[in-house]
């Protein structure tokens, strides 16, 4: 019961701290985000240090995904033009000549692991930058918290949806080798009742999509959060694991809390292209 109501409390403080600083501005947005990245890049990278011989430079390597997303937000604002990403590639270089002076036999396990971790996370939340800048035409340079706010409202009624369902009446296991707890029938709730969202929300914002697009969107979010699930959760089966941190009560880390939106983000970045 302790356990479960932690977990409520602090679901509830980080819904409250994303939509604040979402709905308040870009600035706020970005500061939000910036740090995100960054605790999210240190948490990966401490989950991939578990395995024998593989270290790396947590430190360069999560403020290179952080600079990153940085980059992003002023370029896709329209602050600065694209050559804010050079220094990236200069942190991204420093990161692999130095793999050349260490003498770990599995060092370039260690460089691959660090490269991973700037696509799983840092490429998530450049897109997720981009989105936060798009209108209906495209890239606009103007904040757009609606459709932000959107995205993570259907990830918290996708997420929600599925828990309560599966918990209730999952019988079905969905993927048991990586996943015990996931169930056909909680996917199938949180499928239908997440487009189902998609209705209301075209009724709110018509300017942003219409009814179809709106529902596309949201099961687009759907399909590739559970992957992205499956995904981390894969991961941590891998290196054996329960959690990949103890940052958020009743959670976990702050992966086992954005698995989802590290896979949806990308997912959903290319459904806005071909719509």
């Amino acid at each position: 019961m302790k356990e479960f109501f932690a977990r409520v409390v602090s679901g509830i403080a980080f819904v409250a701290l994303l939509t604040f600083c979402i709905l308040y501005g870009q600035h706020s947005f970005a500061i939000l985000f910036a740090l995100i990245t960054g605790l999210c890049l240190w948490e990966f990278y401490t989950l991939i240090e578990k395995q024998p011989d593989v270290k790396i430079n947590k430190f360069m390597a999560s403020l290179g995904g952080v600079y990153l997303f940085v980059a992003a937000y002023f370029y896709f604002s329209g602050i600065l033009p694209s050559a804010i990403f050079l220094p990236w590639l200069g942190i991204m270089m420093y990161l692999s000549i130095a793999e050349l002076f260490k003498t770990n036999l599995k060092n370039m396990h260690s460089l691959a692991y660090t490269y991973f971790g700037q696509v799983y996370i840092g490429l998530a939340m450049v897109l997720l930058a981009r989105m936060a800048f798009l209108s209906s035409t495209g890239e606009s340079g103007t904040y757009n918290r609606v459709l932000l706010m959107s995205f993570f409202v259907f990830v918290w009624i996708a997420d929600s949806s599925a828990y309560v369902f599966g918990s209730l009446f999952g019988k079905h296991k969905l993927f048991e080798r990586i996943s015990p707890n996931k169930t056909w029938e909680g996917f199938i709730a949180e499928l239908v009742i997440t487009v189902a969202a998609g209705i209301p929300a075209a009724l709110w914002f018509p300017d942003i999509f219409s009814k179809g697009e709106w529902m596309g969107f949201a099961a687009v979010i759907v399909v590739f959060g559970l992957l992205g699930d499956l995904f981390e959760s894969l991961i941590k089966r891998t290196i054996h694991v329960k959690d990949s941190g103890k940052l958020i009560p009743g959670h976990g880390g702050l992966l086992d809390r954005l698995d989802t939106v590290l896979m949806a983000i990308p997912a959903v970045s290319l459904y806005l292209l071909l719509i």
